[in-house]
């Protein structure tokens, strides 16, 4: 079963620098609006499954970039900030596959940096452990001058399968999200 909703993950208390999350893979949590797009169908749902609001824009970023998997998780950047306007960053595909799996789909994209662009179509990097305390460092400094919140954090999953969600206002207990600023 592949699930309609985005993975979403569950709050954790405070960044852990120590080894609690060594075995996890790590991303940047960003400050856009949630995403399924199903390829297929050429159509784009918002985290509630509704039909998103710039789904024509969002089609157009995507474009004919062909991703081996019908629902792609993404980030739709540029609504609730004015920095990576019209960016969609694809977070992971919705397939029941181990992460490493998941990630090789779609690996020819390039990978998000620090400074988000406008217009672009990306992928989410992941983190080694041991720099995540110079890498929150980084993502704050790029908020801060920006004068707005890019990066919110970190996510943190376990190498398992996509979970799957029958209702969007729950978490997923297998990921793990810490926030720079709530």
């Amino acid at each position: 079963m592949i699930s309609f909703y985005p993975a979403r993950p569950q709050g954790c208390t405070a960044p852990a620098w120590d080894d609690t999350y060594a075995d996890y893979a790590i991303e940047p949590k960003l400050n856009g609006w949630r995403m399924v797009i199903d390829q297929l169908e050429r159509k784009v749902y918002n985290r509630h499954g509704e039909r998103a609001k710039f789904e024509r824009d969002i089609l157009s970023t995507l474009g004919r970039t062909k991703i081996a998997s019908r629902f792609l998780d993404c980030e739709w950047m540029g609504n609730r900030t004015k920095t990576g306007q019209n960016t969609l960053v694809v977070i992971d595909v919705m397939e029941p596959l181990p992460y490493a799996e998941r990630r090789a789909i779609f690996s020819k994209l390039k990978p998000l940096s620090f400074e988000v662009p406008d217009n672009a179509l990306l992928r989410m990097p992941t983190f080694k452990h041991p720099r995540l305390k110079a890498i929150w460092a980084e993502m704050e400094f790029q908020n801060n001058r920006a004068g707005e919140t890019i990066f919110e954090g970190f996510v943190m999953k376990k190498d398992e399968h996509y979970p799957v969600l029958t209702n969007p206002n729950h978490n997923n207990a297998e990921w793990h999200k810490m926030r720079i600023r709530e």
